[in-house]
């Protein structure tokens, strides 16, 4: 017979019409299985096991035991194909404990610890009533040592009798000593048991049943042979984010650029050997070059006295400062050595990119190890050679740095999706940046790429002028002018974008006009910003001036005006 595989959904609309054996004769078989695929998400992974079986007729329960406890049983699928003539009956998922409290051991333990202690406290007491002796035998002795001091002197001792006394008080206290020291090295042995004991029960004591999930699956074989039996789950506490590299050559005119995965799980069960499939995400972005400052004029309202007088004692207030198939690169072009051996440059694996309708698949070309130890692991998504175009931004009011930007259109397979970037231009590393939104095949994308002293900004107020005018009303006025000198200290032409920031006010008696601005500016820039386009050719100086005034009626006081 062919293959066949026979989907859940079609086996559970079937099973009605199948025979179908009794509960007693169903066999239950236990199979582990082994991860064989994982699809891993933002957030989430499914996981793939397999196992191979081979089934008489009749009707089992396969079981995948020891799979973790908090396993997601609303990704659960089950497939099967093989030589075996099956209809599969539906499946099951719950929580198992596995081992048992060892309770006879526990309480033999107990006996053991209370048997020592009493015979530890029966030879405590056989000690005290040892020293009592001894120490009597002791006291006697030097009360019959001074008797026979005395009698010797007035002569009257009898030097035999004293002697053999002496001889029997001396044998006693020997006795009474050693009878001691064989007590306390039993109650050393004793102490050393105890602790043994009290260390092992208290193992015990902390002994817990470790619980898992289990899946049984109902299989009713109709002829017998071989069946792969697949199951998937989801498991939490896995994701995945994107990485990549993107290294632009000295001249600005071509990108490199790579796609990595990092993969990190600690979901109880490590990953050997496994074909690994990414799905696309939505990781943060990173950081950017600063944006223009925007800020609103509006008229100045005094505080009442008592609310400026600080409480006695107070501080002042702060000040505010502002499973796939294997798909790998063709090697790179060989360069020949000066001995004459080529050299070959060593490229990373592609992975295979698959439209799933509303995302894409990634399918690492090989298989993939992922422990359970929640540390992140990279894996290769392919490289990509693309043109790019340079120029650079500069935003004086922030600061005079100007920030190299790349332009470069994507050619694909893969979508490059939202991450950081690690930023090379030529052999330096300019820093880490951000890729805000994912880039689809032939779309172009702005990348920035650091800040390069080549092109050298200065910053500087020309003039302020204050006060009023007008006859009938009178007006305030503050005009001021400002200057940005762009000198390109390259080999060649530059673009530079400059953005200068102007005040907005939300009060309609308050005017902001700009005034001779040189040269023209864009058009079409948003409410609050000013910006010119300049082409600078090597050791060249470009002056931007320009400037603004601001009115209001006279009586009324204007903050924030530069």
């Amino acid at each position: 017979m062919s293959l066949a595989r026979t989907s859940l959904l079609t086996a559970m609309l079937l099973a009605g019409l199948a025979p179908g054996a009794t509960a007693a004769s169903t066999r239950v078989l236990d199979a582990a299985g082994r991860i064989v695929g994982v699809t891993v998400y933002p957030d989430r992974a499914v996981v793939r096991r397999e196992a191979e079986l081979d089934l008489a007729a009749g009707e089992y329960r396969v079981a995948f035991t020891r799979l973790p406890r908090e396993l997601d049983a609303n990704a659960l699928r089950v497939s099967g194909e093989g030589t075996a003539r099956v209809l599969l009956h539906g499946s099951d998922v719950r929580v198992e404990a596995v081992g048992s409290p060892p309770h006879a051991r526990v309480a033999e333990l107990e006996k053991r610890l209370a048997a020592l202690g009493d015979r530890d406290r029966a030879l405590a007491d056989q000690r005290a009533v040892h020293q009592r002796q001894l120490d009597t035998v002791v006291e006697t002795s030097d009360k019959a040592a001074g008797g026979l001091a005395g009698q010797l002197s007035a002569g009257k001792a009898n030097v035999e009798t004293w002697k053999g006394l002496l001889s029997f008080l001396e044998a006693r206290q020997a006795g009474q000593a050693k009878a001691i020291q064989v007590i306390d090295r039993q109650r050393r042995d004793i102490a050393k048991e105890l602790d043994r004991v009290r260390a092992e029960l208290n193992r015990l004591r902390g002994f817990r049943k470790e619980e898992f999930s289990r899946i049984e699956v109902l299989v009713e074989v109709l002829q017998a042979g071989k069946l792969t039996l697949d199951v998937e789950y989801g498991l939490d506490e896995a994701s995945w984010s994107p990485s990549h590299d993107a290294r632009l050559d000295a001249r600005g005119n071509a990108l490199e650029w790579r796609s990595y995965g990092v993969v990190r799980q600690s979901t109880g069960e490590d990953w050997r050997g496994v074909a690994l499939t990414l799905s696309t995400a939505r990781p943060a972005a990173g950081s950017t070059p600063p944006e223009p400052v925007r800020w609103f004029l509006s008229k100045y309202l005094p505080y009442p006295e008592s609310a400026m007088m600080a409480p006695s004692g107070a501080a002042p207030a702060p000040g505010r400062r502002p499973r796939a198939s294997a798909k790998v690169a063709e090697l790179g072009a060989r360069e020949e050595l000066s001995d004459g051996a080529p050299r070959v440059r060593a490229n990373e694996a592609v992975a295979v990119a698959s439209n799933q309708g509303t995302s894409v698949a990634l399918d690492i070309p090989r298989a993939v190890d992922v422990p359970s130890d929640g540390q992140p692991h990279q894996v290769p998504i392919g490289s990509i050679a693309m043109k790019a175009e340079t120029s650079y931004r500069v935003v004086p009011r922030v600061t005079t740095d100007a920030f190299l930007e790349m332009k470069a259109t994507h050619p694909g397979p893969w979508p490059l999706l939202p991450g950081p970037v690690k930023a090379f231009v030529g052999r330096d590393h300019v820093g880490t940046v951000g890729l805000g939104q994912e880039v689809s095949p032939t779309q172009s994308f702005t990348l920035p790429m650091g800040v390069d002293r080549s092109i050298a900004v200065k910053r500087a107020r020309l003039s302020k002028r204050t006060g009023t005018d007008g006859l009938l009303q009178k007006r305030g006025f503050a005009s001021y002018r400002y200057e940005v000198l762009v000198t390109n200290y390259k080999a060649l032409p530059q673009a530079v974008r400059v953005v200068e920031s102007i005040p907005q006010t939300s009060e309609e008696e308050v005017t902001v006009t700009l005034q001779q601005v040189t040269p023209t500016p864009l058009a079409d820039q948003p409410p609050g910003q000013v910006a010119w386009q300049l082409q600078v050719q090597p050791g060249e100086k470009k002056t931007i001036g320009w400037g603004y005034r601001v009115e209001w009626p006279a009586e009324v006081r204007i903050t924030g005006l530069e």
